[in-house]
C-alpha cells in the first residue's frame, strides 16, 4: 500500500470559500468577462490527434471566481502518409 505525506494543514485557503450545504448549479448561458486560466493539449482517445483544453474563470458580475470548461477547442488529426525517397 502507498503512503502519503501529506500535511492538508500546510496548504493556504482558498481564495473563496464554498459553501458544501449550497446546491453547485451551472453557469447560466450567457456572456460573461473571463480570462483563461489554464490550457492543456491533451491526447485524443484514439490516439491520433489531439485537442485543446481551456478552463476559463469569470472575473466579473455575479458569477465571479467559477470556471468554465471549453473542450475540445481545436481538434487537430495527426497525418498518415507514405514518404518516398527521391533516389
Amino acid at each position: 500500500m502507498a503512503q502519503l505525506n501529506f500535511d492538508a494543514s500546510l496548504v493556504p485557503p482558498a481564495q473563496q470559500q464554498v459553501d458544501p450545504s449550497v446546491p453547485f448549479e451551472a453557469v447560466p448561458s450567457d456572456k460573461y468577462t473571463a480570462e483563461i486560466t489554464h490550457s492543456e493539449l491533451k491526447p485524443t482517445k484514439a490516439g491520433d490527434g489531439s485537442y485543446l483544453e481551456i478552463e476559463y474563470t469569470i472575473i466579473e458580475g455575479e458569477y465571479k471566481g467559477r470556471k468554465v470548461f471549453q473542450w475540445p477547442w481545436h481538434q487537430v488529426q495527426s497525418s498518415k502518409f507514405k514518404v518516398q525517397s527521391a533516389e
